[in-house]
């Protein structure tokens, strides 16, 4: 009995020792991470760190953290929570706070949220590179200069897939969505009910520990599942496969499929997203294709850097990946 409470002794003693390194390895760790961000640029601060949760966990407090990039965008908070166990340090969740500050494009935005975490698992390999994560987001509001856009939840997911260690399965979803400024003052009412992709997205590189040090990298194609937007009586869905062309702008089509057209694009030039006349070519177009019907299905192409509804250009591609020499 004695040598068994000497063993289990000097297991504690191991396990508490080994806890406190790790303590300290999250304080390295993340002083390394701010070093790789301002070796990009960044400047990256926070008061202290504290690492709590003897003798199973590492959760480890940033307090009063600061983030500003090289443009000039910039996050601030009270503290950023990181969560793991001890014997999973794989596997993290990302806390943020209820209240956050962020400064984008030269506007700032207070962000106040009942609940906002990301979690992440990594392989145990040197590149670190990613097998999934996860964003989770409840009842938000972002107040702007054009006033308060919220959201009742927000889901957001990454997996790396088998078969190409580049690609990834990627999903998102949005409910209850109203947006500040002119898309919350349209025909169509205040409130996105649902917004919704799945897709298979191919970048350039892996995500691991080189895109923390290189920057992530760009994307070469994504084949759409399926997305869908419910927006008042106007329903949209759409499926289809685009890529990043020699300019970095997409190329290719996506089949959509639209329920209650006018009323849409009624919306969007309500909104301001198209104007006058693409709306009134818009409306000649679908008229004839509906041969006067409420739905409508047609190709959202990209091509030569634009995107044509049908047979009607309605602006530029989105751009997929940074242009050469970008």
């Amino acid at each position: 009995m004695r040598a068994l409470t000497i063993a289990v002794a000097v297991l504690a003693l191991l396990y508490g020792g080994y806890w406190f390194a790790g303590r300290g390895g999250a304080a390295i760790a993340a002083d390394r991470a701010a070093e790789m961000l301002e070796a990009r640029g960044w400047d990256v601060s926070w008061d202290r760190v504290e690492t709590r949760g003897f003798p199973s966990r590492f959760d480890t407090d940033l307090i009063e953290p600061a983030f500003v990039s090289p443009s000039g965008d910039a996050w601030r908070g009270p503290f950023v929570e990181v969560l793991a166990l001890a014997y999973r340090p794989t596997q993290v969740i990302v806390v943020l706070p209820p209240e956050q500050d962020l400064t984008w494009r030269g506007e700032t935005y207070a962000i106040a949220t009942e609940d906002m975490r990301a979690s992440a698992q990594v392989a145990a390999a040197p590149s670190l590179p990613l097998q999934e994560t996860t964003v989770e987001i409840a009842g938000t509001d972002i107040i702007g200069p054009d006033g308060t856009t919220h959201f009742d939840a927000a889901l957001a997911a990454l997996r790396a897939t088998a078969e190409d260690p580049t690609s990834y399965d990627a999903f998102l979803r949005v409910t209850g969505l109203s947006p500040a400024g002119p898309l919350g003052r349209t025909p169509l009412g205040p409130v996105i009910a649902r917004a919704e992709a799945d897709a298979l997205v191919t970048l350039a590189a892996p995500l691991d520990r080189g895109a923390l040090s290189d920057g992530a990298p760009p994307v070469e194609r994504v084949a759409l599942r399926h997305l869908t937007l419910v927006w008042g009586d106007a329903t949209v869905t759409a499926e289809g496969e685009v890529e990043a062309g020699a300019g970095g702008r997409a190329e290719g089509s996506l089949g959509v499929e639209i329920e209650a057209w006018a009323p849409l694009v009624d919306g969007l030039e309500a909104a301001g997203v198209i104007d006058g006349g693409t709306a009134d070519a818009v409306r000649a177009a679908a008229g004839v294709l509906t041969f006067g019907g409420a739905d409508l299905s047609l190709d959202l192409t990209f091509r030569e850097g634009r995107t044509f509804l049908g047979p009607v250009p309605i602006g530029q591609a989105p751009r997929l990946a940074p242009p050469p020499g970008g």
